[in-house]
């Protein structure tokens, strides 16, 4: 049954004429899963751009594809964290997915993501501080759920104020003064 309904979509796909490009999982820590579609028999082209649109890798340039789903591991070696979109370029069309790169280890769906020893970010949830058990000075990067920096602060105080941002999940990246990651955390800003 499975392998009908995947047949199934399959040819939808190839009947609706789209390239298709999808993650599995997104976000990702180190790697993901990337699938692709193309409707026929063609040159294809794989890019990766950063959020300001700058191209940072090609993972396929000008390949000669038959028409079908492929699927193979891409590992983000080298990239910092962040919010990349993927261009699939055929001889027919193209298609552009976004993907959010945790980086090192991290992963969303848990609290906290790295090991006991790395500093706490409570109360969580929280309406209009966060604290940070961490001494010194640390850049803090409030991040939502579609990869977009919210908030950056620099500072060597261990509370700082969110009163200014919406109800809502968040990723909450901690580092310290030579730019290190400290902590990444998931916290939900209440009202």
């Amino acid at each position: 049954m499975k392998r009908f309904i995947i047949l199934l979509l399959f040819s939808f796909i190839l009947f609706k004429g789209k390239a298709q490009l999808n993650f599995n999982p997104n976000p990702f820590t180190t790697s993901t899963a990337i699938t692709y579609s193309i409707p026929s028999t063609g040159t294809v082209s794989l890019y990766v751009y950063n959020i300001n649109g700058v191209h940072v890798q090609t993972l396929m340039n000008d390949s000669l594809i038959n028409a079908g789903t492929y699927s193979f591991n891409y590992t983000a070696l080298g990239l910092p964290q962040g919010q990349y979109n993927f261009g699939l370029i055929t001889s027919d069309t193209s298609f552009f997915a976004r993907a959010f790169y945790m980086g090192g280890g991290v992963a969303l769906g848990i609290d906290k993501v790295v090991d006991d020893s790395s500093p706490l970010i409570y109360p969580n949830p929280t309406s209009k501080t966060l604290s940070i058990n961490y001494t010194g000075f640390k850049k803090i990067n409030i991040i939502d759920l579609n990869g977009k920096t919210i908030k950056t602060i620099f500072t060597s105080d261990n509370t700082i104020s969110i009163s200014d941002i919406n109800t809502g999940n968040y990723i909450v990246n901690v580092y310290s003064e030579q730019n290190q990651l400290i902590t990444t955390q998931k916290v939900f800003k209440s009202e």
